[in-house]
């Protein structure tokens, strides 16, 4: 029986397939050598080497298709939560309980309302599939895998949305490619740049399940999510530094502002964190309760000491601070960038 042929579209079929080349012209060799009595050591290893790649190609090849057969089915019920799309004229629907009838709703609200965000009318299945087309007119592709994200989910599906998608999918599959490549060579860099990880995910966040770059593109949102960590790593240990930095900056300052009035003071500095203390001694009372009065505890708040105290060598008061921790400040930057919560392409 002959057996059944191996794709040529298939990497690892590819793969065997030259490997059982490689083997069939190492068995010419080896046979010739061995006629001629001559060395059979290149042949040999030849010989092996195409074995064990063709091994390698199977074993490779029936792990992926084991995956495949074992992936979970794209969900037909409408999705309790379905991101919204930046584009200010996108809507973004959100498919509602199912009617009297029994049949679930395509309708979503839409950003697009009155002024003041309220009111808004539903925008149906049908307008966001005339959306998605109209921006594959325009070379959006950002916005065609937003709309097409979206109604891949609704059940059922608008009418036409099979061969809409069909026009679309080839040129939006060529760009969803390009977005791969171009992410994964950021996750592969330094990883120093907010903008351009943030600006990658946002592309591959619109890839649907139903597309056949999910797979790769989920990929490549774990290599960003593992540049993130690293950004975040390293933003927190800036932001924790430069806070030391400022802190013993201002305490420097402080000491020249009171000695200037009270030449005998000294300002000193310690502790770690939200425990972070400054002391101011010895000065008179009078000049203390000026220097709250300027402002000097909601600066010291703001830089992150938690305890300022004043003392006149004979008495001490401590106003204990709520300063926030150099983390939070950290994370404040990483929300701006939109980088503070993990990334994650989910069905």
């Amino acid at each position: 029986m002959q057996a059944p042929p191996i794709p040529t579209d298939d990497p690892f079929g590819l793969a065997m397939l030259a490997a059982a080349a490689v083997a069939g012209l190492a068995v010419v060799w080896l046979a010739l050598a061995r006629v001629r009595r001559g060395s059979m050591r290149r042949p040999g290893w030849l010989l092996g080497l195409s074995l064990v790649t063709f091994l390698g190609a199977a074993a490779g090849g029936t792990a992926e298709r084991i995956t495949r057969a074992g992936a979970p089915e794209t969900p037909t019920r409408p999705k309790a939560a379905i991101e919204p799309a930046p584009a200010p004229r996108a809507p973004t629907p959100t498919p509602r309980a199912e009617d009297d009838a029994g049949h679930a709703t395509t309708e979503a609200s839409s950003p697009t309302g009155g002024e003041d965000g309220e009111d808004d009318e539903p925008v149906t299945g049908e307008a966001l599939l005339s959306d998605m087309l109209e921006a594959a007119a325009e070379g959006d592709y950002l916005r065609v895998g937003q709309r097409y994200r979206v109604l891949s989910t609704l059940d059922p599906p608008p009418p036409g949305l099979a061969e809409a998608w069909k026009k679309v999918a080839p040129a939006r599959t060529k760009v969803v490619r390009q977005w791969i490549a171009d992410a994964a060579a950021i996750a592969r860099g330094r990883c120093d740049d907010p903008d351009a990880i943030a600006g990658a995910f946002a592309k591959l966040r619109s890839v649907a399940e139903a597309e056949p770059t999910f797979s790769a593109a989920k990929r490549t949102v774990q290599r960003l999510e593992s540049c993130r960590q690293k950004l975040v790593r390293a933003t927190r240990l800036s932001t924790k530094r430069a806070r030391m930095e400022a802190r013993r900056r201002f305490a420097e300052q402080l000491e020249r502002t009171v000695r200037a009035k009270a030449p005998r003071a000294r300002v000193t500095t310690g502790g770690r964190g939200t425990d972070a203390r400054i002391r101011i001694a010895p000065v008179p009372p009078e000049l203390a309760a000026s220097l709250v009065e300027d402002g000097l505890l909601e600066r010291a708040e703001a830089l992150g000491f938690g305890h300022v105290t004043f003392s006149d060598g004979k008495t001490r008061k401590t106003h204990d601070l709520e300063p926030r921790a150099d983390a939070a400040v950290a994370d404040d930057k990483l929300q701006q960038w939109g980088l503070k919560a993990p990334l994650s392409l989910a069905p």
